[in-house]
This record gives C-alpha cells, sequence and structure tokens, in this order.
C-alpha cells in the first residue's frame, strides 16, 4: 500500500545516508591511522532470512538487502590496503557464509580467516547427555535408550568391537558434526526422526499375527 511504500522509501534514504556516514567515518579512521575493531555476535541471525519485512523488501532494491550492503561496506574497508579496520562476526553456524550475498563473499574471499572455537562440552559424551536430555519424557524403552546410549556413551574397545557397523558409521558422523560446532537441535530433530520411524517398526511387528 501507499503508507508502506513511503515508509520503505524513507527507511532506504536513511539507510543509503547512514552507510554514507560510516563509509566517510572509517575514511577518516584509515587516514587519521586509528584502529578500529567491529565485533558482531550473532552473524547467523544477523544475515538471517527472517528479517524485518521491510529489510526483506528492500532486497529488490538495486543495493541489495540493507544488512548485506553494510557487511560489503565493512569488509571492503577491511580489504583496502593499510587498512587499520578489522571485522570479527561469530556465529555458531559453519554454513552462515551460504546466507552470505555472492559480491559480499566475494569480498570475504582473502580477507577471511575462520577461526572454529571447540564446543564448550568438555567431551562428546557431556555433549550427548544434553542432547538426550529433550527426550526424557519419552517412554522407557529400554533396547532404544541401550542403542542410542551406545552412540553417544563412552566406549572402551570391547564396546567399540561388539557395536553393529551401522552404529558405528552413526558415532562417527554424530561425533564429525560436534566438533564441526553442529547445534544442538540438528541431533535432536535426528533422534526425532529415529524415533518416530522406531515408533512405526514396532507397531507393524506388534501388528503382525
Amino acid at each position: 500500500n501507499k503508507q508502506f511504500d513511503s515508509l520503505l522509501r524513507a527507511k532506504q534514504a536513511s539507510t543509503a545516508s547512514n552507510l554514507s556516514l560510516l563509509e566517510e567515518t572509517l575514511k577518516l579512521a584509515d587516514v587519521e591511522k586509528i584502529p578500529i575493531l567491529i565485533v558482531l555476535d550473532e552473524l547467523d541471525s544477523f544475515v538471517a532470512s527472517s528479517a524485518s519485512a521491510i529489510d526483506q523488501a528492500s532486497k529488490d532494491a538495486p543495493t541489495g538487502g540493507a544488512r548485506q550492503v553494510l557487511l560489503y561496506l565493512l569488509l571492503d574497508r577491511v580489504a583496502t590496503q593499510g587498512s587499520s579496520i578489522n571485522f570479527i562476526g561469530m556465529t555458531t553456524n559453519l554454513s552462515t557464509v551460504n546466507h552470505l550475498e555472492k559480491r559480499v563473499r566475494s569480498r570475504a574471499e582473502g580477507t577471511s580467516k575462520l577461526i572454529y572455537v571447540r564446543p564448550s562440552y568438555s567431551s562428546y559424551e557431556e555433549f550427548g547427555k544434553v542432547v538426550l536430555s529433550a527426550f526424557d519424557q519419552v517412554g522407557e524403552d529400554v533396547e532404544w535408550r541401550k542403542k542410542v546410549g551406545n552412540v553417544f556413551g563412552a566406549l572402551d574397545d570391547d564396546d567399540e568391537q561388539r557395536l553393529s557397523t551401522d552404529l558405528t558409521n552413526i558415532r562417527a558422523v554424530f561425533q564429525r558434526n560436534v566438533f564441526l560446532g553442529m547445534d544442538t537441535r540438528w541431533f535432536r530433530n535426528v533422534l526425532q526422526c529415529c524415533l518416530r520411524d522406531y515408533n512405526m517398526y514396532l507397531r507393524e511387528k506388534l501388528a503382525e499375527p
């Protein structure tokens, strides 16, 4: 409607003005050799598709979304030779870069360093307890609990030899994704699917004559 269009144009004009002011400030800081460190927490949330409706609408504009334009401006200043500006974006999702516009990713290439910090969990087994806590209210199926425990629990050499090839492979995949920083929600979604299929399997077995 007209009111929304008017608001959108005002926001775009305001955004352009603010970006221009920021760019001039950063240029001045470079000339004066003033070191600047910009830290953006939750980078994944910043570039997420759940941006405001106005920001979403502005993505149709030639300049792209305001957030992406801001990132491009910052990375452009960082990439400038002799720049004293540093930018740090923190995220819990290693795929966040895939949500950046092509030109932003291109600007980041060669000027960015990926530093991975391991999860705060002291061990893979401790992480497993956090994931499984979501299923505390699920039925007390001993067999299912035992198999899931084999995937997450601490194992000695004899235990590893007794595991089936499938469970060994699942455990290896889960461990790899833990150390790659995957969110606990990913593991819980996988287990929910497994539990659903397992329940369907049990129902089919019980229905057999």
